[in-house]
Parts: structure tokens; sequence; C-alpha cells
């Protein structure tokens, strides 16, 4: 697929190879031969091409190769890492939107989050983030003043009809490279060594918060995902409360998407891990909502399962409070507790044995 040609052509035929590869990479079986066939080498060769459409299409056939741990580690031993922070400043949006894609599935351990810091991927991701920060806060500010705008009485016809106008033309920055972005953003902070090197940088953390308050709610549900890996650390839980990021997990409780809601359920556990968080949390009325969860569906309508058992290990820890066992006894979470003990205690009460949960939903209610 790589003909020695006239430029034109090669790069013609590259894209399309590697396109035709990249959706190839779906199945297991082909991803191995991918891999034993050098297959893997050439897509990370076509990284260095000056056409953008390839590196586009190699970015995105190295990222779904990625799904296998052998794949992630050949395309690392091949400089796929350190070729893919390098193209985090290029400047097609679209070729930086693939790279964030294929980091984030490079990215899965703590060996390949030493490469991604030692490459300098911590800053560079932060740089990319900070510019899509500015780009959406220059769209949410001229949105807002052609609100305004239109709001006037004494506007004339013509003014409202070009306020109108404009409105309806201002285009919210490329939804795909946020949510990009945000995976990235969520893979490097699930590793411990990449999230220490995260908190460091300037404005990181404060910058996927600004995006938990995105108006797309699969952006806003990656941010979530990716801000609740901080409330992990002992260091990142009184960033987070600094930030009153709370209510947005709590908000995140009741989005459509199973892992928005897993992660939201986890991170409000992780802040009720102290008495200060509890209280926090009390003070932030996330008692219903989180109660509220014992009943979570996915977006087919059916039961969440992940979530429901993150919901009863958070209200177990809230509890520990008198102020918020009180509450949750008013609002109703004993009988939804008692009623998931009879109807999903199989489903709920598979946890892992090395966690400290109980293995059903009553275990931690000792009001």
């Amino acid at each position: 697929a790589l003909p020695d040609t006239d430029r034109v052509p090669n790069d013609k035929v590259r894209q399309s190879v590697s396109f035709a590869l990249s959706l190839s990479a779906f199945d297991s079986e082909c991803r191995t031969e991918i891999r034993m066939k050098e297959g893997l080498r050439a897509l990370s060769n076509c990284l260095a091409s000056e056409e953008a459409r390839v590196q586009e299409e190699a970015l995105m056939a190295l990222a779904n190769c990625a799904f296998d741990i052998p794949c992630k580690q050949t395309i690392g031993a091949l400089g796929g890492m350190k070729n893919g922070i390098g193209l985090l400043s290029n400047g097609e949006l679209s070729v930086v939107a693939n790279a964030c894609v294929a980091l984030s599935r490079l990215v899965f351990d703590f060996m390949s989050g030493l490469d991604f810091v030692e490459e300098g991927g911590v800053g560079q991701l932060a740089s990319v983030l900070s510019n899509y920060c500015k780009l959406y806060d220059q769209f949410v500010e001229s949105k807002q003043k052609h609100v305004e705008d239109l709001s006037k009485e004494d506007l004339d016809q013509e003014a409202k009809k070009a306020a109108q106008d404009a409105l309806e033309k201002l285009e919210i920055p490329d939804l795909r490279l946020g949510r990009a972005i945000l995976e990235n953003c969520k893979s490097c902070a699930e590793q411990g060594n990449v999230r220490e090197e995260m908190r460091k940088e300037e404005n990181f953390f404060g910058n996927m918060f600004r995006m938990i308050k995105h108006e797309d709610e699969i952006v806003s549900g990656m941010a979530c995902q990716a801000l609740a890996n901080a409330a992990f650390d002992v260091e990142g839980r009184p960033m987070l409360l600094e930030m009153n990021a709370i209510p947005e997990f709590v908000k995140c409780l009741t989005y459509k998407d199973v892992d928005t809601q897993l992660s939201a359920a986890r991170a409000i556990g992780n802040f009720a891990m102290d008495s200060y968080g509890r209280q926090k949390l009390f003070e932030s009325k996330a008692m219903a909502p989180l109660v509220a969860q014992l009943e979570a569906k996915d977006e087919n309508g059916k039961d969440a399962i992940e979530p429901r058992r993150a919901a009863i290990l958070a209200i177990g820890k809230c509890a520990s409070d008198r102020s918020s066992a009180v509450e949750l006894c008013d609002i109703g979470a004993l009988s939804k507790l008692l009623s998931l003990m009879d109807t999903h205690w199989k489903q709920l009460g598979q946890v892992p044995a090395a966690s400290f949960s109980p293995p059903h939903p009553l275990a931690f209610i000792a009001f």
C-alpha cells in the first residue's frame, strides 16, 4: 500500500489504506493480523507524512488497533506515543481530535503513563484543552450578547432580525474535538502518576471543571468522568471542593450516559470519605439525587446496575453523619434499599473481593 511512485498518488493511497485498516481494526482477528504483518509500523510511519488527511486516518487506524494490549505495547515501542503527542499541536483540528483519541487508548497503565509524562504529553494536552476552553468561552460570550440584544425592548425590528440571524449563525466549537480532548484527559487521569503531573499543570483541572458546565451533555459527561478520577486522591478532593464541584457531580447523576452516572456516584462516594466532604454533600443537597440514583436507568431504559451499586456505597458513607442519615430516612432511602435487596440482590451483591463494599444494599445502613 506504500508504492514508490510520485508523492501525490502515494499520499492518496496511504490515506485510503489507513482508512480501510481503521475499519478492519474493529475486528480482534484483524488487529492481530495487522500487528503480525508489520501494519502498525507502516501506520506509525504515516504519522510523519506532511499530508494532514494521511495523519488523520493513520491516527484513527492506530487508535482502533490500540483496543488490544499487545497492539498498545507495539505502537508505544514504535514511537507512536511520541508522534501522537507531537500531533497535538497540529494546525488541523481533525488531526488533533484523532491524536487525542489514539493517546487516550495508548495511556493504559503506569509505564505508558510514564512515557506520556516524559514525552511532554501533559503540557501539550493542557494547552489543547486550554485553547478549546477559550473557543467555548468566546462562543458563550457571543451567544449571551445576542440573547441580551434580543431581549431589549427598545430595539427596532431590523436590529432584532440582525441579532436573531447572528445568533442562528453562531457555531458551537467542534463537539467531536471537545469529546476527544476530554476522553484523553479521562484516560490520563486514571493513572496516578499522570494525574499527579496534571495537578501541577496550571489550571488543568480548572479547565476540565469549566467543561463540566458545557451545554452539550456528552462533553459535560466526559469532563465529569475525567474530573471524577481526581476525587480518588487526598490532594485532589480539596481542590475540587474549592471549585464547588459537588453540585456539578450531582447534576451529572441525571445524565443518560451510564459511565457518567457511575463516575458521578463514585466521585460523591469519595467526597463522603471524610467528615468535611460529607458536610459539603449535605449542604449541596446531594442526598435526594443520590437516592434517586438507586433507580438509575441506561439510555435504553434498562436497569443500570453499576451506577446503582456506586450510589449504594456512597449512601453508606454519607450515612456515617447523623444529619445525612436522618435525611436519607426521611426521603425514603431505606424502603428503596429494601426493595433493591428483594429484587436485585444478586446483581448488586457482585462486588469485587478487593473492595470493602457491602455484600448487599443494607450492609452499610445503621441509622
